[in-house]
C-alpha cells in the first residue's frame, strides 16, 4: 500500500513539473517535438457468475473476488511518450 502511495505521489509531481519543462520549447516552435502524458486508473470490481450443470439441473453462484481470491481493487498507471524526428517521422512508447 505504501509503494502505491509513493507511486501516486511521483505521478502527481511529474504531471505538475513536466509542463514547465516543455513550455519554453512550445513557445519557440508551433509543433512540439516531445510529449509525455501520465495517468492513473483506480477500478473496483464486483463480479458474480453462475455455474449450472445441464445434467443435474442445479447450479451455484460464484463471487469471483471472495471465492477465488481475486483483488476487488487495483491501481493501473499509464505513461505515454512521443518524440518527433521530422515532419513525417515519430516514435511512440
Amino acid at each position: 500500500m505504501r509503494q502505491g502511495l509513493r507511486g501516486l505521489l511521483l505521478v502527481c509531481l511529474l504531471g505538475w513539473a513536466l509542463p514547465a519543462f516543455g513550455a519554453q520549447e512550445a513557445a519557440s516552435s508551433p509543433e512540439s517535438r516531445f510529449r509525455i502524458a501520465v495517468g492513473a486508473f483506480f477500478p473496483t470490481y464486483d463480479t458474480l457468475t453462475r455455474l449450472d450443470s445441464p445434467s443435474l439441473g442445479r447450479g451455484t453462484v460464484i463471487d469471483v473476488e471472495t471465492d477465488l481470491g481475486v483483488d476487488d481493487r487495483t491501481t493501473d498507471f499509464r505513461l505515454d511518450a512521443e518524440a518527433k524526428f521530422g515532419r513525417r517521422h515519430r516514435a511512440r512508447l
